[in-house]
Protein backbone atom coordinates (compact mmCIF):
# COMPACT_ATOMS: atom_id res chain seq x y z
CA UNK A 1 0.00 0.00 0.00
CA UNK A 2 2.98 2.36 0.56
CA UNK A 3 3.72 2.09 -3.14
CA UNK A 4 0.15 2.94 -3.99
CA UNK A 5 0.13 6.00 -1.75
CA UNK A 6 3.33 7.32 -3.34
CA UNK A 7 2.22 7.71 -6.96
CA UNK A 8 5.20 9.71 -8.14
CA UNK A 9 4.16 9.81 -11.78
CA UNK A 10 1.08 11.98 -11.17
CA UNK A 11 1.54 15.65 -12.01
CA UNK A 12 -0.15 18.62 -10.45
CA UNK A 13 -3.92 18.06 -10.37
CA UNK A 14 -4.63 21.53 -11.76
CA UNK A 15 -3.40 20.39 -15.18
CA UNK A 16 -6.22 17.86 -15.49
CA UNK A 17 -9.44 19.70 -14.77
CA UNK A 18 -12.26 19.46 -17.28
CA UNK A 19 -10.93 16.56 -19.35
CA UNK A 20 -13.23 15.16 -22.03
CA UNK A 21 -13.83 11.42 -22.09
CA UNK A 22 -11.22 10.52 -24.75
CA UNK A 23 -8.59 12.73 -23.11
CA UNK A 24 -9.45 11.21 -19.72
CA UNK A 25 -8.92 7.58 -20.74
CA UNK A 26 -5.77 8.48 -22.69
CA UNK A 27 -4.41 10.33 -19.69
CA UNK A 28 -5.15 7.37 -17.39
CA UNK A 29 -3.21 5.08 -19.73
CA UNK A 30 -0.21 7.44 -19.91
CA UNK A 31 -0.06 7.90 -16.14
CA UNK A 32 -0.27 4.15 -15.52
CA UNK A 33 2.51 3.55 -18.05
CA UNK A 34 4.64 6.15 -16.31
CA UNK A 35 3.91 4.59 -12.94
CA UNK A 36 4.67 0.98 -13.84
CA UNK A 37 7.30 1.69 -16.54
CA UNK A 38 8.68 -1.66 -17.79
CA UNK A 39 7.12 -3.67 -14.96
CA UNK A 40 3.60 -3.88 -16.43
CA UNK A 41 2.20 -3.63 -19.97
CA UNK A 42 -0.68 -1.11 -20.13
CA UNK A 43 -3.17 -1.04 -23.02
CA UNK A 44 -6.59 0.46 -23.69
CA UNK A 45 -9.27 -1.98 -24.88
CA UNK A 46 -12.79 -1.67 -26.29
CA UNK A 47 -14.79 -4.59 -24.90
CA UNK A 48 -18.20 -5.73 -26.09
CA UNK A 49 -20.19 -6.66 -23.01
CA UNK A 50 -23.65 -8.07 -22.45
CA UNK A 51 -26.57 -6.54 -24.41
CA UNK A 52 -24.25 -5.02 -27.00
CA UNK A 53 -22.71 -2.51 -24.60
CA UNK A 54 -19.17 -1.36 -25.51
CA UNK A 55 -16.96 -0.42 -22.57
CA UNK A 56 -13.48 1.08 -22.48
CA UNK A 57 -11.02 -0.62 -20.21
CA UNK A 58 -7.36 -0.54 -19.32
CA UNK A 59 -5.65 -3.94 -19.31
CA UNK A 60 -2.65 -4.42 -17.06
CA UNK A 61 -0.33 -7.37 -17.61
CA UNK A 62 2.66 -8.17 -15.49
CA UNK A 63 5.70 -9.13 -17.58
CA UNK A 64 5.72 -12.46 -15.70
CA UNK A 65 2.16 -13.40 -16.77
CA UNK A 66 0.15 -13.91 -19.94
CA UNK A 67 -3.08 -12.86 -18.17
CA UNK A 68 -4.19 -9.22 -18.35
CA UNK A 69 -7.14 -8.23 -16.14
CA UNK A 70 -9.19 -5.35 -17.53
CA UNK A 71 -10.40 -2.48 -15.34
CA UNK A 72 -13.25 -0.57 -16.98
CA UNK A 73 -12.93 3.21 -17.11
CA UNK A 74 -16.46 4.34 -17.98
CA UNK A 75 -17.59 4.38 -14.36
CA UNK A 76 -14.38 6.11 -13.27
CA UNK A 77 -15.07 8.89 -15.74
CA UNK A 78 -18.49 9.40 -14.18
CA UNK A 79 -16.79 9.65 -10.78
CA UNK A 80 -14.38 12.18 -12.26
CA UNK A 81 -17.30 14.25 -13.59
CA UNK A 82 -18.82 13.99 -10.13
CA UNK A 83 -15.78 15.60 -8.53
CA UNK A 84 -13.34 12.75 -7.86
CA UNK A 85 -9.79 13.82 -8.68
CA UNK A 86 -7.62 12.10 -11.29
CA UNK A 87 -5.11 11.29 -8.55
CA UNK A 88 -7.77 9.52 -6.51
CA UNK A 89 -8.96 7.58 -9.55
CA UNK A 90 -5.43 6.46 -10.41
CA UNK A 91 -4.89 5.29 -6.86
CA UNK A 92 -8.16 3.32 -7.00
CA UNK A 93 -7.14 1.62 -10.26
CA UNK A 94 -3.68 0.79 -8.96
CA UNK A 95 -5.17 -0.53 -5.73
CA UNK A 96 -7.60 -2.79 -7.60
CA UNK A 97 -4.84 -4.13 -9.82
CA UNK A 98 -2.33 -4.71 -7.03
CA UNK A 99 -4.89 -6.57 -4.90
CA UNK A 100 -5.68 -8.89 -7.81
CA UNK A 101 -2.36 -8.95 -9.61
CA UNK A 102 -1.54 -12.16 -11.48
CA UNK A 103 2.12 -13.12 -11.56
CA UNK A 104 1.97 -16.63 -13.01
CA UNK A 105 1.19 -17.77 -16.54
CA UNK A 106 -2.09 -19.30 -17.65
CA UNK A 107 -1.54 -22.78 -19.08
CA UNK A 108 -3.07 -22.36 -22.54
CA UNK A 109 -3.17 -26.13 -23.08
CA UNK A 110 -5.71 -26.35 -20.26
CA UNK A 111 -8.08 -24.52 -22.61
CA UNK A 112 -7.08 -25.79 -26.04
CA UNK A 113 -7.37 -29.40 -24.82
CA UNK A 114 -11.11 -30.07 -24.43
CA UNK A 115 -10.58 -32.96 -22.02
CA UNK A 116 -9.02 -30.44 -19.61
CA UNK A 117 -11.22 -27.43 -20.42
CA UNK A 118 -14.38 -29.49 -20.00
CA UNK A 119 -14.09 -29.51 -16.20
CA UNK A 120 -14.16 -25.69 -16.08
CA UNK A 121 -17.06 -25.06 -18.46
CA UNK A 122 -20.17 -23.31 -17.13
CA UNK A 123 -23.11 -21.38 -18.56
CA UNK A 124 -24.80 -17.99 -18.30
CA UNK A 125 -28.18 -16.60 -19.29
CA UNK A 126 -28.38 -13.48 -21.47
CA UNK A 127 -31.16 -11.72 -23.36
CA UNK A 128 -31.63 -13.23 -26.81
CA UNK A 129 -32.83 -10.21 -28.77
CA UNK A 130 -30.34 -7.73 -27.28
CA UNK A 131 -27.41 -10.05 -28.10
CA UNK A 132 -28.23 -11.20 -31.62
CA UNK A 133 -24.88 -9.98 -32.96
CA UNK A 134 -22.92 -11.80 -30.26
CA UNK A 135 -24.97 -14.97 -30.70
CA UNK A 136 -23.83 -15.21 -34.32
CA UNK A 137 -20.29 -15.65 -32.99
CA UNK A 138 -20.81 -18.05 -30.07
CA UNK A 139 -22.39 -21.48 -29.59
CA UNK A 140 -25.65 -21.05 -27.69
CA UNK A 141 -29.07 -22.48 -27.03
CA UNK A 142 -32.37 -20.60 -26.96
CA UNK A 143 -34.22 -20.68 -23.64
CA UNK A 144 -37.56 -18.85 -23.71
CA UNK A 145 -36.65 -15.23 -24.60
CA UNK A 146 -33.12 -15.75 -23.33
CA UNK A 147 -30.02 -17.58 -24.55
CA UNK A 148 -27.65 -19.94 -22.79
CA UNK A 149 -23.99 -19.16 -23.55
CA UNK A 150 -20.89 -20.95 -22.35
CA UNK A 151 -17.62 -19.89 -20.79
CA UNK A 152 -14.55 -21.39 -19.16
CA UNK A 153 -13.63 -20.35 -15.61
CA UNK A 154 -9.89 -19.68 -15.51
CA UNK A 155 -9.51 -18.45 -11.94
CA UNK A 156 -11.35 -16.63 -9.18
CA UNK A 157 -10.40 -13.52 -7.22
CA UNK A 158 -12.07 -10.68 -5.32
CA UNK A 159 -11.87 -8.77 -8.63
CA UNK A 160 -14.22 -11.35 -10.16
CA UNK A 161 -13.95 -14.49 -12.21
CA UNK A 162 -11.36 -14.63 -14.97
CA UNK A 163 -13.26 -16.32 -17.79
CA UNK A 164 -13.08 -17.08 -21.50
CA UNK A 165 -16.30 -16.89 -23.50
CA UNK A 166 -16.58 -19.96 -25.72
CA UNK A 167 -16.77 -18.91 -29.37
CA UNK A 168 -17.50 -20.81 -32.55
CA UNK A 169 -13.79 -21.10 -33.36
CA UNK A 170 -13.17 -22.78 -30.01
CA UNK A 171 -15.88 -25.30 -30.75
CA UNK A 172 -14.24 -26.04 -34.10
CA UNK A 173 -10.82 -26.34 -32.44
CA UNK A 174 -12.20 -28.91 -30.00
CA UNK A 175 -14.24 -30.75 -32.61
CA UNK A 176 -17.25 -30.68 -30.31
CA UNK A 177 -20.92 -29.70 -30.49
CA UNK A 178 -23.10 -27.27 -28.57
CA UNK A 179 -24.73 -30.30 -26.94
CA UNK A 180 -21.32 -31.30 -25.53
CA UNK A 181 -20.94 -27.81 -24.02
CA UNK A 182 -24.42 -27.92 -22.53
CA UNK A 183 -23.92 -31.31 -20.89
CA UNK A 184 -20.52 -30.33 -19.49
CA UNK A 185 -21.85 -27.02 -18.15
CA UNK A 186 -24.88 -28.72 -16.64
CA UNK A 187 -22.49 -31.01 -14.74
CA UNK A 188 -20.01 -28.32 -13.74
CA UNK A 189 -21.99 -25.17 -12.99
CA UNK A 190 -23.55 -26.40 -9.71
CA UNK A 191 -20.07 -27.46 -8.57
CA UNK A 192 -18.15 -24.37 -9.69
CA UNK A 193 -20.89 -21.89 -8.74
CA UNK A 194 -23.12 -23.48 -6.12
CA UNK A 195 -26.73 -22.27 -6.15
CA UNK A 196 -28.02 -19.92 -3.48
CA UNK A 197 -31.70 -19.88 -2.53
CA UNK A 198 -32.50 -17.30 0.15
CA UNK A 199 -35.72 -15.72 1.26
CA UNK A 200 -36.04 -12.03 0.45
CA UNK A 201 -36.29 -11.41 4.20
CA UNK A 202 -32.89 -12.99 4.77
CA UNK A 203 -31.32 -11.07 1.88
CA UNK A 204 -32.60 -7.81 3.36
CA UNK A 205 -31.44 -8.73 6.86
CA UNK A 206 -27.95 -9.54 5.52
CA UNK A 207 -27.57 -6.10 3.91
CA UNK A 208 -25.20 -3.94 5.99
CA UNK A 209 -27.00 -0.90 7.38
CA UNK A 210 -30.38 -1.82 5.90
CA UNK A 211 -33.50 -1.85 8.11
CA UNK A 212 -34.48 -5.34 9.22
CA UNK A 213 -37.19 -7.11 7.23
CA UNK A 214 -39.05 -8.31 10.35
CA UNK A 215 -40.39 -11.29 8.43
CA UNK A 216 -41.50 -9.39 5.32
CA UNK A 217 -40.51 -11.28 2.17
CA UNK A 218 -40.48 -14.72 3.77
CA UNK A 219 -42.64 -16.00 0.88
CA UNK A 220 -40.25 -14.67 -1.80
CA UNK A 221 -36.94 -16.23 -2.81
CA UNK A 222 -33.80 -14.81 -4.40
CA UNK A 223 -32.03 -17.33 -6.64
CA UNK A 224 -28.37 -16.81 -7.51
CA UNK A 225 -25.00 -18.50 -6.98
CA UNK A 226 -22.42 -18.25 -4.22
CA UNK A 227 -20.64 -15.34 -5.93
CA UNK A 228 -23.83 -13.48 -6.90
CA UNK A 229 -22.33 -13.13 -10.38
CA UNK A 230 -24.41 -14.24 -13.38
CA UNK A 231 -26.44 -16.21 -10.90
CA UNK A 232 -29.70 -16.08 -12.87
CA UNK A 233 -28.46 -19.20 -14.67
CA UNK A 234 -28.84 -21.10 -11.40
CA UNK A 235 -32.46 -21.77 -12.39
CA UNK A 236 -31.03 -24.16 -15.00
CA UNK A 237 -29.40 -26.36 -12.37
CA UNK A 238 -31.06 -29.75 -11.90
CA UNK A 239 -33.60 -29.70 -9.07
CA UNK A 240 -33.52 -25.96 -8.32
CA UNK A 241 -36.98 -25.12 -9.65
CA UNK A 242 -38.46 -28.22 -8.04
CA UNK A 243 -36.96 -27.26 -4.68
CA UNK A 244 -38.38 -23.76 -5.02
CA UNK A 245 -41.80 -25.23 -5.79
CA UNK A 246 -41.61 -27.40 -2.67
CA UNK A 247 -40.69 -24.42 -0.52
CA UNK A 248 -43.40 -22.21 -2.04
CA UNK A 249 -46.12 -24.82 -2.13
CA UNK A 250 -46.69 -25.15 -5.87
CA UNK A 251 -46.66 -22.81 -8.88
CA UNK A 252 -44.78 -19.51 -8.71
CA UNK A 253 -43.79 -16.48 -10.78
CA UNK A 254 -40.12 -15.97 -11.65
CA UNK A 255 -38.91 -12.38 -12.07
CA UNK A 256 -35.64 -11.77 -13.98
CA UNK A 257 -34.17 -9.29 -11.52
CA UNK A 258 -30.90 -9.10 -13.50
CA UNK A 259 -28.34 -11.40 -15.10
CA UNK A 260 -27.13 -11.98 -11.54
CA UNK A 261 -30.33 -13.22 -9.89
CA UNK A 262 -33.95 -14.27 -10.24
CA UNK A 263 -36.74 -13.60 -7.74
CA UNK A 264 -39.49 -16.16 -7.15
CA UNK A 265 -42.83 -14.84 -5.87
CA UNK A 266 -46.09 -16.67 -5.12
CA UNK A 267 -48.93 -16.70 -7.64
CA UNK A 268 -51.30 -13.81 -6.97
CA UNK A 269 -54.60 -13.55 -8.80
CA UNK A 270 -54.65 -9.78 -8.44
CA UNK A 271 -51.29 -9.44 -10.28
CA UNK A 272 -51.72 -10.02 -14.01
CA UNK A 273 -48.94 -10.84 -16.50
CA UNK A 274 -49.15 -7.23 -17.73
CA UNK A 275 -48.68 -5.93 -14.18
CA UNK A 276 -45.55 -8.04 -13.71
CA UNK A 277 -44.23 -7.08 -17.16
CA UNK A 278 -44.71 -3.36 -16.52
CA UNK A 279 -43.02 -3.63 -13.13
CA UNK A 280 -40.02 -5.51 -14.54
CA UNK A 281 -39.64 -3.07 -17.45
CA UNK A 282 -39.77 -0.10 -15.08
CA UNK A 283 -37.09 -1.53 -12.78
CA UNK A 284 -34.87 -2.42 -15.75
CA UNK A 285 -35.18 1.12 -17.13
CA UNK A 286 -34.56 2.96 -13.86
CA UNK A 287 -32.50 0.75 -11.54
CA UNK A 288 -30.14 -1.39 -13.64
CA UNK A 289 -27.18 -0.74 -15.86
CA UNK A 290 -27.94 -1.78 -19.43
CA UNK A 291 -25.48 -4.68 -19.37
CA UNK A 292 -27.18 -6.16 -16.28
CA UNK A 293 -30.65 -6.45 -17.87
CA UNK A 294 -31.75 -10.01 -18.55
CA UNK A 295 -35.37 -9.72 -19.70
CA UNK A 296 -38.58 -7.70 -19.42
CA UNK A 297 -40.68 -10.87 -19.19
CA UNK A 298 -42.12 -12.66 -16.15
CA UNK A 299 -42.07 -16.46 -16.14
CA UNK A 300 -44.46 -19.04 -14.70
CA UNK A 301 -43.31 -22.32 -13.20
CA UNK A 302 -45.96 -25.03 -13.54
CA UNK A 303 -45.28 -27.50 -10.75
CA UNK A 304 -47.59 -30.16 -12.24
CA UNK A 305 -45.74 -30.17 -15.57
CA UNK A 306 -42.36 -29.29 -13.99
CA UNK A 307 -42.04 -26.66 -16.69
CA UNK A 308 -41.01 -23.02 -16.89
CA UNK A 309 -42.66 -20.80 -19.50
CA UNK A 310 -43.39 -17.19 -20.32
CA UNK A 311 -46.18 -15.77 -18.11
CA UNK A 312 -48.49 -14.11 -20.62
Amino acid sequence: MDKIKNVKCIREESNYIGLGYDDFISHIKVQLKNYYRDEVDVELRHVRKNNGIILDGVSLRSRESNLAPTIYLNEYYERYRGGMSVNEILRCIIDVYERNRVEDDFDTESYTDFSRARERLAFRLINYEKNERLLREVPHRRFLDMAIVYYCVIRESSFGNATILVRNEHLNLWGRTEEDLYRASLDNSPRLLEPSLKTMARVIDDMPGAPKAHGMGEDMYVISNRLSLHGAASILYPGVLEELSDRMGGDFILIPSSVHEMIAVPMREECSPDWFGDMISSVNATSLQEEEILSDSPYLYDSWKNELGLYC
